[in-house]
């Protein structure tokens, strides 16, 4: 990317998403990248003026995305998993394509938090699952001061992680009150005062993304949606080559400025939502297990999932 741009212009693909939702809010809310020229595309707007938009209480035209318009872009952020991303992309050959919906098969990189040399020379970023990108940001510190013999991750997911998933929670809630008939319609079982299962493909590639992450095999996960509107939680035990030090270990997790401390044995998603820190239990040592531990932490899935590292890649790319 070239620093001589006078303006580089930023093209968000789905703008009707709750992930673009969620990243257009962050960049009001921080009110960073004023340099850059944003354009929104979304599928829905078949017509030159059929979705109306606003972005820095500004109003806003959302265009269908013509490949015509988005060779224009420098960047292409797609912010909504769609099956014609990959023919979009294959399209685009301006700049670079930033997939934050984990909508592309084929990439150049794997996003784990590189330097900007890395990110240029790719020609397609792609974001981790948000619970794979936490579980590493988690456990990557514990690997470099102690080193792992193995971990186990159970992560509970909010309803907010899936599109429209807000919503079919609260009809799911509605109708269980009112012993009607359960909407499965996004989750395909009852999660309201319940949890059900991930899909098999979707855990597999939490699992392997993880293991990519940490250049470690012996990590395993097991997936749930959980009655919570957002934030995920982990609950992680794991064994280390060498007893941990509480000093030390404290002291990876705050040199990486991502992670709150707490004194509380389960950390709570309501806290964690909206916030841009992972927050983590006090660790407990599992009894007459040598180097074997248990904690607990929670994670807004949109704001550390996904929001934190877009912006980090967009402020590398056009500084």
């Amino acid at each position: 990317m070239s620093t001589k741009q006078k303006k580089i212009k930023v093209g968000i693909l789905g703008y009707t998403s709750e992930l673009a939702k969620e990243l257009k809010s962050f960049i009001e809310e921080e009110d960073i990248f004023h340099d850059l020229i944003f354009h929104f595309y979304d599928l829905n707007a078949k017509d030159e003026y059929s979705i109306l938009g606003d972005f820095r209480e500004e109003s806003i035209v959302v265009k269908y995305p013509e490949i015509e318009d988005l060779q224009e872009d420098n960047i292409l952020i797609l912010a909504s998993n769609l099956p014609q991303n990959d023919d979009i992309v294959k399209l685009y050959s301006s700049g670079v394509v930033i997939d934050i919906a984990n909508s592309l098969k084929t990439y150049s990189l794997l996003y784990k938090g590189e330097e900007k040399d890395t990110l240029i020379s790719s020609k397609i970023i792609k974001l981790p699952e948000p619970s794979s990108f936490i579980l590493y940001k988690i456990l990557n510190p514990i690997k470099k001061s102690f080193g792992i013999e193995w971990a186990m991750a159970n992560i509970f997911f909010p309803a907010s992680s899936k599109e429209g998933g807000i919503d079919n929670f609260v009809d799911q809630i509605l109708n269980s009150l009112n012993m009607q008939p359960i909407n499965k319609e996004i989750f395909n079982e009852q999660i309201a005062f319940s949890f059900a299962p991930l899909d098999e493909e979707l855990e597999d590639r939490i699992e392997s993304e993880t293991r990519e992450l940490l250049g470690f095999k012996n990590v395993g996960v097991e997936t749930f949606f959980a009655s919570v509107f957002h934030s995920f939680s982990f609950f992680i035990h794991f064994k280390t080559l060498k007893p941990i030090e509480e000093d030390i270990f404290k002291y990876g997790f705050e040199s990486e400025n991502l992670f709150r401390f707490s004194r509380k044995r389960v950390t709570s998603p309501l806290e964690a939502a909206g916030k841009t820190k992972i927050e983590l239990s006090f660790l407990r040592k599992i009894k007459d297990i040598e180097n074997t531990y248990f904690f607990n932490a929670s994670a807004d899935n949109f704001k550390v999932g996904i929001i934190l590292s877009t912006v980090e890649i967009l402020k590398k790319l056009t500084e």
